[in-house]
């Protein structure tokens, strides 16, 4: 099965991603219980079982994805001005 299943992985973001529900269950079961067991918590709120779903400022469809939008600051004075 895990063959089966895309887990893609980016600062505190995982995307679990499968063809089958019963792949994606085994698969987001698998990933919640190896993080769970390392002492990470998962909060059940941020965890996305219907379209459209969010990943790193992306919205995700069924079939499309559309990425974040661009906003370019003339004069950012900090770092967080520059990512926020």
């Amino acid at each position: 099965l895990a063959s089966e299943a895309i887990i893609v992985h980016y600062m505190d973001d995982v995307l679990v991603c499968a063809c089958e529900q019963d792949y994606l269950d085994w698969a987001l079961s698998k990933v919640v219980g190896a993080l769970e067991s390392h002492g990470f918590e998962i909060q059940s709120t941020k965890v996305q079982r219907t379209e459209p779903w969010e990943y790193l400022r992306m919205k995700i469809r069924a079939q499309t994805i559309i990425p974040q939008e661009i906003k370019i600051l003339d004069n950012p004075k900090t770092l967080r001005d520059l990512y926020s």
